[in-house]
């Protein structure tokens, strides 16, 4: 994964091809308006990304899908900041999240 000035790219080094991750319209891209603070690769082949006030976001290297999660106020269920500085899997498959700003 490569994050540059256009958003998110993944890089194929047995093809080298790159693909884009998102689109190029900000509001489908979410890396063109958010830096991503961490990423991490967890067993199910999905990486994990962190940002600063852009949530978490999941994208599965299978189908390309991407997935956010954020905030919420009135959602007890929601991460609790959208600030994201540490990913780790536990042994059990269970994602643990270092929040910045945490309430």
């Amino acid at each position: 994964m490569v994050r540059v000035q256009k958003g998110l790219l993944k890089i194929n080094p047995s093809t080298n091809e790159v693909i884009s991750v998102g689109d190029k319209n900000s509001k489908i891209n979410p890396f063109l308006n958010y830096e991503i603070f961490s990423l991490f690769a967890d067993k199910k082949n999905n990486i994990w990304i962190g940002t600063i006030n852009g949530g978490l976001y999941s994208l599965n290297l299978d189908n390309n899908a991407l997935a956010h999660h954020s905030y919420t106020k009135l959602d007890n269920f929601s991460i609790s900041s959208n600030s994201i500085s540490t990913i780790f899997e536990t042994k059990n498959g269970d994602m643990l999240l270092v929040l910045i700003r945490a309430g």
